[in-house]
């Protein structure tokens, strides 16, 4: 579907890696939240 729009396929591929990595830091964050909160010992 993008390359059909004229986006070039290193483009696509670009755009999927940084939607990739932005997922993986999404979850990093989350991670690290429910580490803090499972150490202080609150209730999300």
């Amino acid at each position: 579907m993008l390359p059909a729009a004229g986006i070039s396929t290193p483009a696509v591929v670009a755009l999927s890696q940084l939607i990739a990595f932005i997922s993986y830091q999404i979850r990093v964050v989350s991670g690290l939240k429910a580490m803090k909160l499972a150490s202080t010992g609150e209730q999300a």
